[in-house]
């Protein structure tokens, strides 16, 4: 895979930082938040890395899908913030790298539609 690929070096750090400092501090009672957070994230990278390889409307259907992982991940942190199971500190950390990831989408979408035209 091109390690030049910023968003995919991005979604490893979320997915490393969320393993270590969000994911761990879930108790075993809100175990669905855990599932769901990882669940997500392990398929943003699925989803960026169909991106990377494919062509045509198939690239743009992993593009949408992977806009969508991101939203719901800012939903289950945005969730178990509520509840206070995570500090404000890594949830802003987790947003703040979601949001980097979005605008690169974003801005992958904004380009490839531009070749289009």
């Amino acid at each position: 895979m091109n390690s030049n690929f910023i968003i995919l070096n991005k979604e490893k750090y979320l997915l490393s930082y969320l393993d270590t400092y969000v994911l761990s501090s879930i108790p075993k009672n809100n175990i669905i938040y855990k599932i769901k957070i990882n669940d997500e994230i392990l398929k943003l990278i699925e989803n960026t890395i169909r991106f990377n390889i494919n062509k045509g409307n198939i690239r743009n259907k992993h593009l949408n899908e992977s806009k969508v992982n991101v939203y719901l991940l800012e939903f289950y942190l945005g969730v178990i913030y509520d509840k206070k199971i995570i500090i404000n500190k890594r949830f802003l950390s987790s947003i703040r790298v979601l949001k980097e990831i979005k605008n690169m989408l974003n801005g992958l979408e904004k380009y490839y539609e531009s070749c289009k035209e």
